[in-house]
């Protein structure tokens, strides 16, 4: 019978002899409990004396279930109940043995290691129920898979749950509920599309190797608070399902590559879900490399993004980047309203961003103190967007940054825009396009001419507030079309061009210099 006590338990009390059971978590501080018969150790116990761990054989030929009488001390061994495995031992399953299948039906059971290694005939693992292993899990190359039960992973102190997936795919689930579990890739991991990883608790240690799965989740509501970690390496997770694909919230850590794939190639719609209260060293980058589905990045910090490779139509929903941006030049932009993305950066290192001529038509907001982003085309967003600068450098790097209007934080955070040699921006729309009110901390830098251009072509008033500024911080605007009133009161500007306008002025107490 099971003895589980979750957390960490101290027993005072005399000397027991306990037969055939589970003990985890128990400590034993004045005397020793002997378990040698039957006592199994599924993890974080002391005072209690086991059996030592052993290897045994599966060697019952046709369709059984694992509690049967089949397991030998030898590969062509006899069978014998005493050699059933406890939760410290190594269960192996070799070609000497018959087997066609095992079946594993009884979730209140904890296994310790399945070894199917030297397996290369075929046996199936039919996961009848939820199976709970605290040692490794090894597949052989004759291995397959049937039932809808998770392999759900216990941890023991300083001892990896290996995992070896020996090219063969799992088409159950696997999961780690214990603070203490690390799941640990000895190979390529893979599982079928419909199935997911869920790492509740614990460490995922990928290693080198690429897991593949339909869905991962990360999801933790412990209190106190428990920190689930993914330790990339150099390697990956690479995502083939449809649906919520990634799903976590602001306690998920990573650290290594933090590298995540999209690669699901139906049709059906596709969410990406990192709570977005995520600091910038546990967030991944997340690459989309195929597919023409729709995808949807939730409220969402990513490091970097990258799309190249997808063609389908991405809905805009608000997301973090503190890294780069890449934009494929195949996929669809869906237009939507409200919609903002803010770099966040704080990194001296530039982030890129390259939108391949397609129109985002998000609220931008770049706020990282001490950050830089460099804009690697044109960037166009709609006349309803707005541009705001809160902290940080833009690099316009000779290029036109277009939108709605543009929004200088009221803060004492430094902010800079650099114009490059020709770079300029574009502001579409009616209303207050240019506000700083605060200049303070906002500085212009390049060496050409460093433009704002006002293209509004409508009817309705167009004002510019550019508060009190020098010579050197001064913009030139050029007014390029439209009927309307312009206002430029206590306005302070370089150069006004009004080539093109046909409306009225209205300049109130200005500065040209």
């Amino acid at each position: 019978f099971p003895v589980t006590i979750t957390p960490h338990l101290t027993m005072l009390g005399s000397p027991a002899t306990i037969s055939n059971a589970d003990f985890r978590n128990l400590a034993f501080a004045t005397s020793t409990v002997n378990a040698t018969t039957g006592g199994s150790d599924c993890g974080n116990n002391s005072g209690i004396t086991f059996p030592a761990p052993k290897t045994v054989y599966w060697n019952l030929a046709g369709s059984n279930t694992w509690w049967s009488n089949g397991w030998a001390s030898t590969p062509s061994g006899t069978p014998d109940i005493s050699n059933y495995p406890l939760a410290q031992d190594t269960a192996a399953f070799t070609d000497d043995g018959a087997v066609t299948s095992i079946i594993l039906n009884d979730a209140t059971k904890t296994i310790g290691t399945i070894d199917m290694s030297a397996r290369t005939l075929a046996m199936t693992v039919n996961l009848a129920a939820t199976t709970k292993i605290c040692g490794s899990w090894y597949n052989g190359a004759g291995t397959t898979f049937s039932g809808t039960g998770s392999i759900s992973f216990f941890g023991r102190a300083g001892s990896p749950n290996y995992i070896s997936g020996n090219g063969v795919t799992f088409t159950n689930d696997i999961i780690s509920t214990d603070k203490i579990t690390n799941i640990t890739l000895l190979s390529n991991v893979t599982l079928t599309s419909a199935r997911g990883v869920s790492l509740a608790r614990g460490t995922l240690s990928l290693g080198s190797y690429t897991l593949t799965t339909g869905t991962f989740s990360g999801t933790n509501t412990d209190n106190p608070v428990t920190y689930p970690l993914i330790a990339f390496g150099t390697g990956n997770i690479t995502l083939i399902g449809s649906g919520t694909v990634f799903s976590a919230g602001n306690m998920l850590q990573m650290n290594g590559s933090r590298t995540v794939n999209i690669a699901y190639t139906g049709a059906s719609s596709v969410l990406y879900n990192h709570a977005g209260s995520v600091n910038e060293t546990w967030c991944a980058d997340v690459n989309v490399t195929v597919g023409t589905y729709t995808l949807s990045i939730g409220n969402s910090t990513v490091r970097s993004i990258d799309f190249t490779g997808y063609s389908g139509s991405l809905e805009k929903l608000p997301f973090t980047i503190y890294g780069s941006l890449t934009i494929s030049p195949t996929m669809t932009m869906i237009p939507g309203s409200g919609n903002t993305i803010l770099f966040g950066s704080s990194s001296a290192t530039p982030r890129t961003i390259t939108t391949s001529g397609k129109t985002l038509a998000f609220n931008v907001t770049f706020n990282g103190n001490g950050g830089s982003w460099v804009l690697q085309d044109a960037f166009t967003s709609g006349s309803s967007n707005t541009l705001t600068l809160t902290a940080g450098k833009l690099v316009l790097n000779d290029k036109t940054y277009t939108t709605g209007s543009f929004v200088a934080s009221t803060n004492s955070t430094n902010k800079e825009i650099d114009f490059g040699t020709s770079g300029n921006i574009t502001l579409l729309t009616t209303g207050t396009v240019w506000s700083v009110s605060s200049t303070t901390a906002l500085t212009f830098s390049g060496s050409g001419p460093k433009d704002v251009n006002l293209t509004y072509s409508g009817t309705s008033a167009v004002t510019i507030n550019t508060a009190t500024v020098s010579f050197a911080n001064a913009r030139s605007f050029n007014v390029k079309a439209g009927t309307y009133q312009f206002n430029a009161s206590s306005a302070f500007v370089k150069n006004l061009n009004f080539t093109g306008f046909s409306g009225t002025l209205n300049f109130g107490t200005h500065t040209i210099s």
